[in-house]
């Protein structure tokens, strides 16, 4: 599965994130090939305006086309018969998205030429076209069909689709088991009042036939990115092996999902092992019993691809119902220039400029069209363009106030803009940016007059992320958000820092494990070893104000020697200094302390050597003018006592030696002034005393 998210590091959310899946011409394994933008440079094309676009909606569906009413409503009909078969999984789950689905039908090749998508070549380096592709983004989802594709692009569709279904219900999800059930339901075909799922996929099979299959462990412990995901030869492996394990599981003998022979239930769905898994749920636990005996799993895997025939499900449709065909309405050309662009906007970085010239068309044709002006507002942020960005967004809410959709890219492209860049930035609760605040406003109303609108929860949630103070409000719109998205990782990454800083740091390695971890997208898993390098950090330099602060330096040398970025290196480096600082002032202080305890005593002498010695170690200027002055207050009271005692002697003239020693620093202390009045009184005395 392709991917495209945009990230941000720490405690700055990743609120747009988009997973896209390209479908190539002839392509046996569409997946980990990255995309790159359109660099022609040439003028953006706008759809002609002698098309004709129609907006068809079906129950759950809304496609634009400029294809004809029959080929939009088949399109319309086969993903709403798959949409309905992943509802027949279990009906403790879901197949409705938070978010709107959006389908792009186009008439021909040429039509569908300014919005596919390019994928470099893995070997030649070249373009290939495509036949179509799926992208799921936080604004909604995104089909785009090419309607006459010589190749068939259902089955990367129906293989995204379950992506997607996998992810809007599921945590803790594993690679393989994510790729192999996707390739499994990849391969819907409906037939008349029926629809056929499961069965060989030939290409799998050859493959494996030819290549060796790699130890189950190493499979499952595979990561978006293992050298198996990623590099050609061993990819094919991971996906060919997948699909055979997932099928086994699914349809193969005391398999997971019990279906065995040539066709499955009539009504079933094939993955009974999900049925009772509640949403939200974790797919790696349910999983385990199924795995728990690689060998013996390894042992079955190779008796089920030497099978010459693979188990299928053949599942009733039923008859289409009454009202079930899509309504179809024309729709005018601002409206098509904007659904257009906007369908752009959310595809390729490469098509920003494509994206805008849409935008500025549709508010030129009709200057009131509130969601163009909006639209035209984030091509203008993803070009760098803040200013003019700005300003297309006042004007979009200008028109249309109450337009949840309008207030919700607002309020993103306002938090984005006066979020505090870097790692670990956190404002005042009194220093937050007023376009923070707006932002911040503008997702609680949303969420008050739309609460199923589960970005703006996550939204909210961000916002917290970056200020300092209660950071509960932060995380109880993060974990409703959760709660309709249970997969989405950038949001979790927020949750995650939220729970480190209000201590919650076994909440955050969890959710890192189940979920961000398993992100394909490498920032957001990079986002989260940040968060949880902090989180040690965090105790670390706690640990240095304890009872064993040197442990605890000790800890923090580590952590900056295996810190996962230079950045992060020079910051731990640097919060090192502090804490050594700060470790060598406590110690000066507490040898400072213990000075006085020994000279409040009466343990002069033993004063004397622990100030001398903590004058040696260089202390720090405010310690150091201290312990000077205490030491000459010290050797005063010694010199005075001193003083007395010989005077107590007759042994005048050693007495006065001793009092001309008296420091003259200590002349504002007490003893300064008894010296005085001991100089006196030996004077009287010598004067009195007879001579010898």
């Amino acid at each position: 599965m392709a991917t495209a998210v945009a990230a941000a590091a720490a405690f700055a959310p990743a609120i747009l994130a988009a997973v896209i899946a390209a479908i190539v011409a002839a392509a046996a394994v569409v997946a980990a090939t990255p995309l790159v933008a359109g660099t022609d440079a040439r003028a953006p094309r706008l759809p002609d305006p002698a098309d004709h676009w129609i907006r068809a909606e079906t129950a759950h569906l809304t496609l634009y086309s400029n294809a004809s009413e029959e080929a939009t409503a088949e399109i319309g009909r086969r993903i709403e018969l798959y949409r309905a078969v992943l509802a027949r999984i279990s009906p403790a789950l879901t197949v409705d998205s938070p978010l709107p689905t959006s389908i792009f039908v186009f008439r021909n090749a040429i039509a569908f030429d300014p919005y596919k998508l390019l994928r470099k070549g893995e070997l030649s380096g070249l373009t290939a076209n495509l036949d179509g592709y799926f992208i799921q983004h936080s604004e909604g989802n995104y089909i785009a069909v090419n309607a006459t594709a010589d190749n068939d692009p259902w089955p990367v569709i129906h293989h995204e689709y379950f992506h997607f279904f996998l992810y809007n219900n599921f945590a803790d999800i594993p690679l393989w088991l994510s790729e192999g059930m996707a390739e499994c339901y990849g391969t819907f075909q409906p037939e008349g009042t029926s629809a056929r799922i499961g069965g060989a996929i030939e290409v799998h099979r050859q493959w494996l036939k030819d290549h060796p299959l790699v130890p189950l462990p190493r499979l499952f412990a595979a990561g978006f990115d293992s050298a198996d995901y990623q590099q050609p030869g061993r990819q094919e492996t991971f996906y060919a092996e997948s699909w055979a394990l997932a099928h086994l599981l699914i349809w193969g003998p005391k398999g997971a999902g019990g279906s065995t022979g040539t066709g499955g239930s009539a009504g079933g769905s094939g993955i009974d092992f999900l049925r009772g898994l509640p949403r939200g749920g974790s797919l790696a636990e349910a999983i385990a019993p199924a795995i728990a005996d690689p060998a013996a799993l390894e042992e079955r895997l190779g008796k089920h691809l030497g099978s010459r025939r693979f188990a299928y499900n053949e599942i009733d449709l039923g008859t289409p119902q009454p009202g079930a065909a899509a309504r179809v309405t024309p729709i005018a050309r601002p409206e098509t220039l904007y659904r257009l662009g906007d369908l752009l906007l959310h595809s390729d970085t490469g098509r920003l400029p494509d994206a805008e010239a849409h935008f500025r068309e549709a508010v030129r044709l009709q200057p009131s069209h509130a969601l163009a002006h909006a639209g035209l507002g984030q091509a203008l942020v993803g070009r760098g363009r803040a200013v003019e960005a700005r300003a297309a967004f006042e004007q979009a809410f200008t028109l249309d106030p109450e337009d949840v959709g309008i207030a919700m890219k607002f309020a993103m492209a306002l938090v984005d803009g006066a979020a505090p860049r870097g790692s670990g930035r956190v404002l005042a609760a009194d220093a937050m940016p007023p376009d923070l605040l707006r932002g911040r406003a503008l997702f609680e109303r949303i969420t008050r007059t739309a609460p199923d609108v589960a970005e703006a929860w996550a939204g909210l949630g961000s916002t917290y992320a970056y200020t300092a103070g209660d950071v509960a409000p932060g995380i109880a719109a993060l974990e409703r958000a959760r709660t309709m998205m249970p997969s989405r990782a950038d949001l979790a990454v927020n949750l995650c820092w939220l729970y480190i800083r209000s201590d919650q740091r076994d909440r955050a390695r969890e959710l890192n494990d189940r979920v961000i971890s398993r992100s394909s997208d490498p920032a957001i898993r990079m986002a989260g070893k940040e968060a949880l390098f902090w989180a040690e950090v965090d105790e670390a330099t706690d640990a240095v104000g304890g009872d064993r602060p040197e442990a605890a330096l000790q800890r923090l040398e580590q952590l900056a020697a295996t810190a996962p970025t230079p950045g992060l290196r020079e910051e731990v480096a640097a919060q090192l200094r502090d804490s050594r600082s700060l470790t060598g002032r406590r110690r000066e202080i507490e040898a400072y302390n213990e000075a006085v305890a020994m000279a409040n005593a009466g343990d002069l002498d033993g004063a004397t050597r622990a100030l001398e010695a903590l004058l040696k170690s260089s202390p720090g200027p405010g310690v150091a003018g201290d312990a000077r002055r205490l030491l000459a207050e010290v050797r005063a009271v010694s010199l005075y006592n001193g003083a007395v005692e010989k005077a107590r002697k007759h042994d005048y003239r050693g007495a006065l030696a001793l009092l001309d020693r008296m420091p003259p620093e200590v002349k504002d202390h007490p003893v300064f002034a008894a010296a005085a009045t001991l100089r006196k009184q030996v004077k009287a005395a010598m004067s009195q005393a007879p001579a010898r």
